[in-house]
């Protein structure tokens, strides 16, 4: 109807959502006509929404869902488990003259008060907006009391909430039923009685095994009397305890015998963890789990998701390892719970990273608040460009815009071309592009020659990350003299060591374009492979890298991991180990453990292994042995990669400082001088994480982690329903406090970002809510340096109790 009370066709939008959900951030109710009719002040403004648009998808209306027949009891007695916070929305729905329009729709399972939220306008632009409640209920509602997560190993309390909401006293049988939690009571059916319109709560005690350490537990919870019932089914995501210690070791070697040792001490987790061995003729078969890091890293900043793509890139655009690139091709990619194809993730990390380009070109790490940055945008425009080399559908807009920015940034701002490392950076990757104006090449390649004539600048103010990028930039297009002086300065700069040759970061290091020894080591083995050096040091070069792995077969951040998989793709094209044909035999404390022919058909396969811990001695030295038999008068190089993973118990897990020193309590509320650390909580209990870390020097690109107990919940003081009194409280604590550049608040953790951070001590607190009685894993909280991995720190792990 108008204003009059008259009817009116209109066009109106129609959502019913969990009047609970909008809740959280205060359940602002909308003004269309403040929207359409306010003012706006006098300003010019320039933008564009292309970058919105690019992808065009159909979105398919949302229904609830979860009906099940005409007939009401056997509604009653459906089991509930199909929950959502939206329950209906349609974008158009039309009335007709006599101003009436007709929806339908089935209610999820939520037992709730739904708010419909109707907004209307008509074609002379008449505005108008109503909302409506209603209660969905039940005679008899069961609701669950259950954590967020679960670590393997957890004991804890799943409760049911029990109402009665007939006129009659009810006789229940309330069963608990999972096919993986195990239940620690006698029984699993109780019986109760409620009288009407009461409520109670009945608790069954369950434990998560240990053994399943990955998806999630499933559980339902019955409650029956002779007319009334109400099952409901929920699940509990499962948060593995991935702290364990890895030691690992590779090898590259032609000789006939190889030995290994390995020694285990006595209080590991015996029943988790082993030694995996894999063997193989070939680099090749190196990449393929370092591939697979790169696509499956947790967290996406720009630079990250360009590593993944950069990643993506290499492999398709046939570098000639048809083993990685068919394994490749097949991998499916789980992101956002959801599996993709790798065609479908290059979309979606392009669309991440178009979102994040800023007005003048650049790139951000992060699309909130973030600034455009001269390094990051170089990684970025190398990944672009390698995608579309690739055969990938990249925005050329985008990529002009980018390069644009970068020849702005180096030929005007002082900040920037005043060092040398950064005329090289942006000169090596606008070579690249074919987009890239030739007069403008011309100026670039003038500014190369004047540094490399310099001999007190080639020698002393390029840093090795960026003379390695130099001499890849000169092996093509220059004098070789030109050529001849960058190597020669290269090649002096290669340190040896017992894992073997590599190039460090040096005094002048970069660590804006990510500047770490792998990475640069990686770049020399690139730049070798270019000129195809004869260089005698190469094979320890190879040797330092493979031995520089980390956890799951990667070099420990994405742009290590990319650089690496780069230079060996590179090194795979020119040395092509295909020629080889041996046999090779294992054996474990004298014990045969298996043997593999590596021959021209099976070159590109992989001898795998893997000795669970129990088949090992404890607190003994355990010889693993390489016993190789040549079929032809090649050397037959092989390779071989031993990694040893165990696990401690949650509450033995020590703390750690490399390079950070972190420390992490609770508190009650009124200890804000932090004297009395508790590791014990009532349920309903609000306490104050409190976490310190030290810095004995700058690092910069910084992650934490911090995990909490499963029985607890983060309190986010964002959200319009928790207790704005913390806030208050905030005021009052001491310390010098850090300000995070990103923040993330999980079910299990505090995620925290900063880009850098100088020497000293910085504590950073927030609120946990205790929920769910138990006794439960509390997971070391965590420190590193993003690019620099062995620079980490750890808590202890323990145990936190809620009573």
């Amino acid at each position: 109807k108008d204003y009059q009370g008259k009817p009116v066709s209109a066009e109106l939008s129609l959502a019913v959502v969990d009047l609970s959900v909008l809740a959280l951030k205060g359940n602002p109710k909308k003004n269309p006509l403040v929207f359409f009719y306010g003012g706006f002040p006098l300003t010019v403004t320039t933008a564009s929404n292309i970058r919105d648009i690019l992808k065009q998808a159909s979105i398919s209306k949302t229904k609830g869902g979860g009906g099940a027949g005409p007939e009401t009891a056997e509604l009653a007695r459906k089991k509930r488990g199909i929950f959502k916070e939206t329950a209906f929305w349609q974008a158009v729905v039309r009335t007709d003259k006599n101003g009436r329009a007709k929806v339908k729709f089935t209610l999820p399972d939520n037992l709730t008060t739904w708010q419909t939220e109707t907004v209307g306008v008509t074609k002379d632009t008449k505005l108008g907006v109503n909302y409506l409640e209603f209660l969905t209920r039940k005679e008899l509602m069961v609701v669950p009391l259950k954590p967020r997560f679960v670590v393997p190993g957890d004991t804890f309390y799943i409760g049911a909430k029990i109402f009665n909401q007939s006129q009659e006293k009810q006789k229940l049988r309330v069963t608990f039923n999972s096919p993986t939690l195990i239940l620690k009571d006698e029984a699993r059916e109780k019986k109760i009685t409620i009288m009407p319109d009461k409520s109670t709560t009945i608790y069954f005690n369950v434990q998560a095994p240990s053994q399943i350490e990955s998806g999630e537990h499933i559980f339902s919870i019955s409650a029956k009397s002779q007319k009334l019932e109400d099952t409901v089914e929920k699940s509990i995501k499962i948060t593995r305890n991935n702290v364990y210690e890895v030691t690992a070791t590779s090898n590259y070697t032609s000789a006939n015998v190889s030995k290994e040792y390995v020694f285990l001490p006595d209080d590991v987790v015996k029943d988790k963890g082993g030694l995996s061995i894999k063997s193989s003729a070939t680099l090749a078969v190196f990449l393929s789990d370092a591939l697979n890091y790169l696509l499956e890293f947790p967290y996406g900043c720009t630079e990250q998701i360009a590593s993944k793509l950069d990643a993506i890139a290499i492999v398709q655009k046939g570098l000639n390892v048809p083993n990685i690139g068919d394994k490749f091709k097949l991998k499916k990619v789980k992101y956002q719970g959801k599996e993709y194809s790798i065609q479908e993730i290059v979309n979606i990390g392009l669309t991440e990273i178009y979102n994040n380009q800023l007005e003048d070109g650049g790139f951000s790490y992060w699309r909130e608040g973030g600034w455009s940055d001269f390094h990051l945008t170089l990684h970025v425009l190398n990944t672009l460009y390698d995608l579309s080399l690739a055969g990938f559908d990249v925005n050329q807009t985008s990529l002009i815009r980018a390069s644009d920015y970068i020849y702005k940034k180096i030929t005007t701002d002082y900040e920037i071309y005043r060092d040398y490392n950064n005329i090289i950076l942006a000169s090596y990757t606008l070579f690249r592009l074919p987009i890239f104006a030739e007069e403008r090449k011309q100026i670039l390649k003038q500014l190369i020659i004047n540094i490399i004539d310099n001999k007190s600048i080639l020698r002393y103010k390029i840093s090795n990350s960026s003379l390695s990028y130099l001499a890849i930039l000169v092996s093509k297009g220059f004098d070789k003299s030109l050529r001849d002086a960058v190597f020669e300065v290269l090649d002096n700069r290669i340190d040896i060591d017992g894992r073997g040759a590599f190039l460090e970061a040096g005094e002048n290091r970069m660590w804006e374009y990510y500047e770490t020894p792998i990475k640069n080591t990686a770049l020399y083995l690139k730049a070798q492979t270019a000129i195809r050096s004869k260089n005698p040091i190469l094979d320890r070069v190879v040797r330092w890298l493979l031995n520089s792995r980390t956890k799951d077969g990667s070099w420990g951040s994405t742009n290590n991991t990319l650089s690496v998989i780069d230079a060996f793709t590179d090194f795979l094209q020119w040395k092509r180990e295909t020629e080889s044909n041996f046999s090779l035999d294992l054996f474990i404390n004298d014990k045969p453990k298996g043997s593999f022919e590596f021959n021209p058909e099976t070159i590109l396969d992989q001898f795998r292994t893997k000795i669970p811990l129990q088949e090992l001695e404890f607190n003994e030295i355990n010889t693993i042995k390489f016993l190789k038999t040549n079929r032809n008068n090649l050397p037959n190089n092989f390779y071989y990669d031993l990694v040893l993973k165990y696990y401690l118990p949650a509450n033995q897990i020590p703390p750690r400082d490399e390079g950070f020193a972190i420390t992490r309590e609770f508190y009650r509320l009124d200890d804000l001088e932090n004297k009395k650390p508790v590791r014990k909580a009532q349920v309903g209990e609000v306490l104050r994480g409190h976490l310190q870390i030290i810095v004995p020097k700058s690092r910069n690109f910084v992650v934490i982690e911090d995990y909490i107990p499963a029985g607890m919940e983060i309190v986010n003081l964002d959200l319009a329903t928790e207790q704005k009194s913390l806030r208050l409280q905030e005021k009052e604590l001491k310390g010098r406090e850090l300000f995070p550049d990103f923040k993330e608040i999980r079910d299990d953790r505090v995620f925290l970002y900063k880009r850098n951070l100088g020497p000293g001590v910085y504590e950073f607190d927030y609120y946990v809510r205790a929920l769910v009685k138990g006794k439960f894993n509390h997971l070391p909280a965590q420190v590193s340096e993003m690019y620099f991995p062995e620079h980490f720190g750890r808590t202890d792990g323990r145990y936190f109790e809620i009573e």
